[in-house]
């Protein structure tokens, strides 16, 4: 299952982080991300993600390794 990884705390926690720039609950969404961890370096590596969307933007929130976390910022709007 996508994003297991991810204990509940850790979920709870980047949950409570989401409340203070949007003023409520962003719902968290579970997904496994293919990543390119060292520049350079074609091979991808699979993380555990968690992920929302507001307003059109989108943002993740990776685990790379153990205590090691590498949130995003939310990223332009999305164009359509």
């Amino acid at each position: 299952m996508a994003g297991t990884e991810f204990t509940d705390a850790e979920r709870s926690r980047v949950a409570e982080i989401r409340i203070e720039p949007y003023g409520r609950v962003v719902p968290l969404q579970l997904a496994d991300t293919e990543l390119s961890l060292a520049p350079g370096d074609s091979s991808l590596t699979t993380c555990p993600t968690l992920y929302w969307t507001d307003g059109g933007a989108v943002a993740a929130w990776w685990l790379l390794a153990a205590g090691k976390r590498c949130p995003t910022r939310p990223s332009r709007p999305i164009q359509r």
